[in-house]
């Protein structure tokens, strides 16, 4: 079930977005603009990003893939298309928060510097559509559905020893355990 996405800008998000990941958005959105011959996003570039809203982000990002299904970058859009759903649902109120006290050198040694842009939860995976394959017994092009993308948690530093976890109510119980098991 596809998590709500709401009306939300994307300028919280593009700090999180790696410079590649935002290539991949601003050239998206141009070339939705010119083959839709949207006005107000005629001439788009990167200086528009924050004020495109998350769900027209997404939208332009499926329709990349489904207008050119040969093109590069496929397991890039469905990777920045799942993170921003993942965020996006964060604000909304979908995904849970909540602090823990750890020890700050276990938790950099494991899981590294910039926690902001999510940390994958090995063996929690959720198909996505990426683009078109071709399949022999139909004898045409079928919807990639075999690409598959990591669920991910994102933590944040706070006074002290505490960090805040967001995470999804799902997996809420085995991010603690294994937080509290490798960075207590």
């Amino acid at each position: 079930m596809e998590e709500p996405i709401g009306e939300q800008s994307m300028a919280p998000y593009l700090r999180r977005l790696k410079r590649s990941e935002r290539q991949h958005i601003t050239g998206a959105m141009a070339l939705i603009a010119a083959v839709d011959r949207i006005e107000h996003l005629k001439n788009f570039h990167a200086g528009m990003l924050p004020m495109v809203k998350v769900a027209d982000v997404v939208k332009a990002l499926s329709l990349v893939d489904a207008l050119y299904p040969d093109t590069k970058g496929g397991k890039m859009r469905a990777t920045i298309k799942s993170r921003l759903k993942t965020w996006a649902a964060i604000d909304s109120g979908s995904v849970e928060r909540f602090k823990i006290a750890l020890d700050d050198a276990k938790v950099v040694k494991r899981y590294g510097k910039n926690l902001a842009i999510g940390i994958p939860l090995r063996g929690h995976t959720k198909r996505v559509t990426a683009g078109l394959k071709w399949s022999l017994p139909k004898k045409g092009y079928v919807p990639d559905e075999d690409t598959t993308v990591l669920h991910h948690f994102t933590m944040r530093k706070l006074k002290g020893p505490y960090w805040e976890v967001a995470v999804n109510h799902r997996f809420k119980d085995e991010v603690t355990r294994c937080l509290i098991d490798t960075c207590l």
